[in-house]
């Protein structure tokens, strides 16, 4: 059996999802429609299938690629239009090597007979997809269990016990849920999310790899990145603060981070595994493990100043330098260098000033900069600038090397110093 597979076009509903990707892309607990339609068609018995898009067939294209094939020969062709059934035939019936029986299939319906779906697949409709969690009748999902009654939870999922989780609820792989946050009856949060400290959701979906600020609330609300749409009325919005709402996967660089960097910040990483690991498990149980800064990153080589923030993490309970561990794999990435200036917030960037913040983002931004090489407090907020200017106009490879190599002294003395005060008991105190 071939299969001309119909892509949804986009519709005035869904402009939430279309801003972020096709509909047929849209995540369905936790996978895209199109994926869990070409796993229908193989269990099928289908060999050959034609992906026709009316939207943005170069995004269907890479997700084709990088998805499983499911055992099918699949190719993508461009639409003008969402094509009925008898035009879909008439166009491309040829297109097909083998000469099997040709077939069209909508995504939306192909669906159905992965898990008892009634009919097509609403996209905006919030109840829809509420329905099949409370009649357990979602997607299954390898990594997915119910927790409690109506409570799905992905294995991959990070909770805080803090959190409270109402049914019926369903929480993908790689979602961080932080402390005191509420998901209340009737939400789904997909693949990748981060639900930050204090924030609460109640009858809304959030989309994959979106980032939920410090007591956010959302109600009965479809959310994906920067974007809300209020399911029950339809209103929509574009929130420009990336505090209450952020796109985890919008670029917010260009790396320009040589070998050299991303080597040596491998290696420390790798020579301090055994510290970190050690710190990990003398945490108690229930206590934080990270604390979490919305930062800028330059854009080496832009004209423009950056307005977006990003996530950085830094671990909690540790002070000085070796609270910045996990930025090195922001170097192994790319995303960082090991020297440079702090990363900054958007306030403090907005506070620099034009010529200043040039000067800053003309670099990319380090874990280690020569204000901490001179011991500076990072509260000096002006003489830290100070020090960054210098260094945006001194920068060299001998710079680099001498704060370098000054803070991994510090760095040293920092753990050695740690290590003897939890070694060494204090002394009584005398009487007198």
């Amino acid at each position: 059996m071939n299969v001309i597979l119909l892509c949804p076009n986009q519709l005035p509903a869904g402009r939430l999802f279309q801003k972020q990707a096709p509909l047929a892309l849209v995540p369905l607990f936790g996978r895209s429609a199109l994926d869990r339609a070409l796993e229908s068609l193989s269990r099928e018995g289908a060999g050959e299938v034609l992906v026709v898009s009316p939207d943005r067939p170069g995004k269907i294209r890479a997700a084709i690629e990088s998805t499983s094939s499911w055992g099918l020969k699949i190719d993508c062709v461009a639409a003008d239009r969402e094509l009925d059934v008898e035009e879909a035939i008439l166009k491309y019936h040829g297109e097909f090597e083998s000469d099997a029986e040709v077939v069209v299939r909508k995504v939306e319906e192909c669906l159905k007979p992965l898990a008892g779906l009634p009919g097509r697949v609403h996209f905006s409709n919030h109840q829809f997809f509420i329905d099949r969690l409370k009649e357990g009748s979602m997607p299954v999902h390898l990594t997915i269990r119910e927790k409690a009654p109506g409570v799905w939870v992905s294995s991959r999922a990070s909770i805080h016990p803090s959190a409270t989780i109402e049914s019926p609820v369903w929480i993908g792989p790689h979602v961080r849920i932080g402390p005191d946050v509420r998901i209340g009856a009737d939400s789904i949060v997909e693949n990748g999310s981060i639900v930050d400290r204090g924030a609460q959701i109640e009858g809304s979906w959030i989309g994959p790899d979106t980032y939920v600020g410090q007591r956010t609330e959302i109600v009965d609300s479809h959310v994906w990145g920067n974007t809300v749409c209020r399911w029950k009325d339809g209103s929509f919005i574009e929130i420009g603060d990336d505090f209450i709402l952020a796109d985890l996967k919008r670029d917010n660089w260009v790396p320009s981070v040589g070998w050299l960097s991303r080597v040596l910040a491998a290696g420390l990483l790798f020579t301090t595994s055994p510290l970190y690991a050690w710190w990990k498990v003398s945490r108690s149980k229930g206590e934080e493990l990270f604390r979490f800064r919305r930062v800028v990153l330059p854009e080496v080589g832009s004209s423009r100043l950056p307005d977006r923030t990003v996530p950085l993490r830094t671990l909690e309970g540790v002070e000085g330098l070796a609270s910045r561990w996990l930025e090195l794999r922001e170097v192994v990435r790319g995303r960082m260098s090991l020297v440079g200036n702090r990363p900054l917030t958007l306030d403090a960037i907005s506070c620099l000033g034009g010529s200043r913040a040039r000067k800053w983002m003309d670099h990319p931004a380090g874990v280690f900069s020569l204000g901490d090489a001179e011991g500076v407090d990072g509260n000096d907020h002006e003489v830290s600038i100070a020090y960054s200017l210098w260094f945006s106009s001194h920068n060299s490879l001998r710079i680099r090397l001498s704060v370098l190599r000054r803070c991994l002294v510090r760095l040293a003395g920092e753990i050695l110093f740690s290590g003897h005060n939890s070694s060494t008991p204090e002394p009584a105190s005398q009487q007198t």
